[in-house]
């Protein structure tokens, strides 16, 4: 079908949202007829997306920011605001609307950071660029950034904004997660579950805690961090059998006693950094089934398995290329 916007119908006049409604013609082979569609914006009519077809500039910026605490380890920051619309509480992300006169996503990150949660930012990293969020209601688009918190102070919240800070700690929002009673935006329990899913083991681990986890989400090989955030090696069933040999170890209990960090690896899984290049993915893959993937810090972010990259080749490879 093709389709052809006629016209764009500005119905309210109010300050952050109206309603629109979009007059398109619709036809096909066999004839053309006449679709309305309603649709909320925070934009201008003639900066629809429908009319500008720029994706380039977000509505909104939602960040996905941590602190490391001395104590603790490394916490996410979390937002805990009443939203009328719903008449509750939500736990989200600290986010913030684009001003006209920001030159950048990054300027609009810091300044929203420091207003909603009283922080400033390390080095601001663009995760997800401007995508839509609601599209069969809204052409609002957002983008998600990470940074590090360096220090805090004072939030500056505008009048009827009931937003204040929770910082907790992976183990912490995973069980946030489970609890029914509290509300979690989907974009961020989606981040959020896929942040939990990327599974490493503490080196202050035992080798029963790991030993269970790694029975659990069936890995024969699992990365190893400190608790500051840090891969420091990865390790695999066979590493653990082999020590397990060398104790005489009678029992499934006594695997409690034996710190993970005791136990020696056969090989080095080598990392690399988020900016690395898939050539570098490629030669790296040759010798290890996964390759873990590190910030410029050495903090542990994810992996990349084997199977990721040749998905990635084969999908780059020319049909007229490939053999009968």
């Amino acid at each position: 079908m093709k389709w052809n916007l006629v016209e764009v119908s500005k119905e309210t006049d109010h300050r952050f949202l109206n309603f629109y409604v979009l007059h398109y013609e619709v036809g096909d082979a066999a004839r053309e007829r006449a679709y309305t569609y309603f649709l909320a914006s925070r934009r201008e009519k003639g900066d629809l997306l429908c009319e500008t077809a720029d994706f380039s500039r977000p509505d909104g910026v939602i960040m996905l920011l941590y602190f490391d605490d001395p104590v603790k380890g490394r916490q996410v920051v979390l937002t805990k605001q009443f939203r009328p619309a719903l008449k509750t509480f939500v736990y989200s992300l600290p986010a913030g609307l684009m001003d006209p006169s920001d030159a950048s996503i990054e300027e609009t990150a810091r300044r929203e950071a420091k207003e909603e949660v009283g922080a400033e930012l390390g080095e601001v990293k663009l995760l997800i660029p401007p995508s839509p969020t609601s599209e069969g209601l809204s052409d609002e688009l957002d983008c998600f950034v990470s940074a590090e918190v360096t220090s805090w102070s004072e939030n500056k919240l505008e009048d009827f904004e009931d937003i204040s800070r929770k910082l907790v700690t992976l183990d912490e929002l995973e069980a946030m997660l489970s609890d029914k009673a509290l509300v979690f935006p989907l974009p961020l329990r989606c981040l959020c579950l896929y942040i939990l899913e990327i599974q490493f083991a503490y080196e202050d681990f035992s080798v029963r805690q790991t030993v269970e986890k790694m029975a659990y989400h069936r890995y024969s090989v699992f990365p190893c961090i400190d608790r500051d955030g840090k891969y420091v090696r990865s390790i695999s069933e066979g590493d653990i059998l082999y020590h397990i040999r060398n104790k005489n170890v009678a029992s499934f209990v006594e695997f409690e006693d034996i710190p993970l960090s005791d136990v020696p690896t056969a090989r080095d899984y080598l990392s690399v950094n988020a900016n690395a290049t898939m050539d570098d993915l490629i030669h790296m893959i040759v010798n290890q089934n996964y390759v873990p993937v590190v910030d410029d810090k050495g903090i542990f972010i994810g992996i990349v398995t084997r199977k990721a990259v040749l998905g990635y080749l084969l999908s780059r490879q020319d049909p007229s290329s490939s053999a009968d």
